[in-house]
């Protein structure tokens, strides 16, 4: 025998549909929602958001309809992170996207690995960034790694620097090269990893002079041994 308008609710059948203004006013269940001024149960198989009723904040997440929206301060105060992200106190639908222009609908996300990442958040180092190695650290926020071509086509340069055609922080303080997070690239001179590899023809032609050679046309750390103004190769 069939109850218009009853669901099983709490392992009980209830009758929904009643007014309400918010949640609370409804039967106490997980599934149960204020959608429309009516209490609706959700939970319903999907596989877009179209398929899900039409209210706001409701979306197919899992395969489920579920209603987002909660009140967060983190991203993992959302109930279904990490498909939910904590954007502007909210908990939002992280978005599938192709290209970085597909995210536009929040400030700071990029498309990463097909999906919009909040970006900006606040680092130490690349390593402090949840979507690493995709992102870096760059003054102190996590950003998306930017491609170039040299070095001042990179925001902050010269702290960044054009490192295999991505935007990379440089200068970070250090004690020899392998304490440079993108060493053999950056190599320690006067106690910063600073890039080397620039084309030369002479020793003269190298930064960080007289600490740098050049060596088989290409910059490089010198010995120690003098050789710095002259060239190096075979």
């Amino acid at each position: 025998m069939e109850f218009p308008q009853t669901y099983c609710v709490d392992s009980y059948c209830r009758k929904l549909g009643q007014s309400c203004r918010v949640d609370s006013d409804c039967p106490l269940d997980p599934t149960v929602y204020c959608l429309d001024n009516k209490c609706s149960k959700l939970g319903q198989p999907c596989r877009i958001d179209s398929d899900c009723p039409t209210a706001p904040d409701i979306s197919c997440l899992q395969g489920t309809c579920v209603k987002l929206g909660q009140m967060c301060l983190v991203d993992t105060d959302c109930k279904y992170h990490p498909s939910t992200f904590c954007y502007e106190l909210r908990c939002e639908k992280v978005l599938s996207c192709m290209v970085d222009s597909d995210c536009k609908r929040y400030a700071q996300t990029s498309c990463i690995d097909s999906k919009c990442r909040k970006m900006g958040q606040s680092c130490k180092k690349d390593r402090d960034c949840p979507a690493y190695p995709k992102t870096v650290c760059i003054d102190s926020q996590c950003r998306k790694f930017l491609s170039c071509r040299v070095d001042r086509e990179c925001p902050g340069y010269p702290r960044n620097a054009c490192i295999e055609s991505k935007c990379l922080p440089v200068l970070q303080r250090c004690s020899s090269d392998v304490d440079c997070p993108h060493y053999p690239h950056t190599k320690c001179i006067g106690s910063k990893c600073v890039k080397l590899g620039q084309e030369c023809s002479t020793s003269a032609d190298c930064p960080y002079q007289p600490h740098t050679i050049c060596r088989n046309s290409r910059c490089d750390k010198g010995d120690g041994t003098g050789t710095s103004d002259r060239t190096v190769g075979t």
